[in-house]
């Protein structure tokens, strides 16, 4: 009667540290002399028997689970495989936020820009701004800001951008009625922004990927104008489509963070740009991994 005593006690012991910590425990029970074990439940036993031929003493092991889940519940698994948690919140979209220091050489030689310049006493005159007053091209550096949905390798997404334009500046001299009017031509902005459509694929940290952009692109004209004390601004946006390609790659510093470089080209014209981006992103490796 102790020695089962002793075994109920033991077992007791050992289910109330699985349920505290977890993990695979065998307890060793003694059974009673007719071999019988006193643990019940799901358990495998194993006797031997003693030389005497009577009842010998023998011994039950309970093997436990390593691990069990009681909820499927984010926050309340306690045995989750390697990784697997990085996956969740899965509930939350695969969205990724980048921003982008960007550079492209800008041909200026489509930009035509023209109007009335109007002075608050009269001699109000008409002008015009080409691409070749601007310097023929310019190149641009900028940041660059998008919001990307990734799915299965796929992703589509929207950027804008906005860029210094480091284009010349021109004097041209306007003749009134009471002398000279000093006009002052410059290209000092760019502005663009569109949809970009591409595919990725990673290996290990790495992460490879084309896409395509489409949209449009502004050069910002402004005509000052200086006659005595007065000084009059008009400001022109001229515009120009973009459809751009693009080649990508991306490194994982976390599961939620990435450094990356990309170099494109306009299908359209011809004009090359690059720029490197740090990403932040929803879902750990974009739900991916």
């Amino acid at each position: 009667m102790i020695a089962a005593a002793t075994a109920r006690l033991a077992l007791r012991t050992a289910l109330a540290t699985l349920a505290l910590g977890g993990g695979r425990i065998a307890v060793a029970a003694a059974c009673d002399g007719d071999g019988n074990g006193s643990s019940g439940g799901n358990a495998s036993s194993s006797s031997s028997g003693s030389s005497g031929g009577g009842g010998g003493d023998s011994a039950t092991y309970v093997t436990v689970p390593a691990c069990y889940d009681s909820s499927d519940v984010v926050g309340y698994r306690r045995c989750s495989s390697y990784g697997s948690r990085w996956a969740i919140p899965e509930h939350l979209p695969a969205l990724a936020l980048e921003l982008t220091s960007w550079t492209a050489r800008i041909d200026l030689a489509d930009v035509e820009a023209g109007g009335t310049v109007h002075h608050s006493f009269g001699d109000d005159y008409n002008y015009r701004v080409v691409g070749s007053d601007l310097g023929g091209s310019a190149l641009a550096n900028g940041l660059k800001l998008r919001l990307v949905g990734h799915h299965r390798g796929l992703y589509l997404g929207v950027e804008g951008a906005v860029a210094h334009l480091g284009a010349d500046r021109r004097t041209t001299p306007m003749a009134t009625s009471d002398g000279i009017t000093a006009m002052t031509s410059s290209a000092d902005t760019l502005v663009m922004g569109g949809a970009v459509l591409g595919i990725d694929r990673g290996y290990g940290r790495v992460s490879l990927g084309a896409e395509l952009m489409g949209g449009a692109r502004g050069v910002v004209v402004e005509a000052e104008s200086l006659r005595g004390a007065c000084e009059t601004t008009d400001t022109t946006v001229v515009g120009h489509a973009v459809l751009e390609g693009r080649v990508r790659a991306d490194v994982w510093m976390t599961p939620w963070i990435t450094v990356g470089a990309y170099a494109g080209k306009d299908v359209l014209d011809g004009q090359a740009s690059a720029g490197l981006s740090l990403g932040g992103h929803l879902r750990a490796f974009d739900g991916g991994r």
